[in-house]
């Protein structure tokens, strides 16, 4: 029995193979990238592009926020509550969150004087 069992113990020790969480052509993905599996899954970079066209998409990515964050400026806050509602930002404790981005308002007389990007 022992001449059997031990030949049968060594071939599936020698054919197993390491089982790993991701394909070596996801990691490879990930590398060329620069993405993670987080920054990925919440569609803050694409694994399809270089890691230098995913650094120029966030600063391109930054720029909008900051120019929208400009354009909130000198309106009233009830106005700009609804224009950050309907663009999908979440108010938090007394500043407003989208995806990973927070902003928050300075605001003085109903009237919003200063908009700042907080990362």
């Amino acid at each position: 029995m022992k001449k059997i069992l031990l030949p049968i113990l060594m071939l599936s020790a020698c054919a197993s193979q390491p089982s790993y969480a991701i394909s070596h052509a996801y990691r490879a993905k990930l590398e060329r990238s620069g993405c993670t599996q987080v920054t990925e899954a919440n569609k803050t970079c694409d694994v399809n592009k270089t890691k230098v066209q995913n650094a120029q998409s966030a600063n391109s990515s930054h720029k909008s926020i900051s120019k929208f964050a400009e354009s909130l400026i000198g309106d009233s806050i009830s106005h700009v509550a609804d224009t950050l509602i309907a663009d999908g930002w979440k108010a938090n404790e007394g500043e407003w969150h989208k995806g990973k981005n927070t902003l928050r308002l300075i605001v003085e007389n109903n009237q919003v004087v200063n908009a700042q990007i907080v990362n």
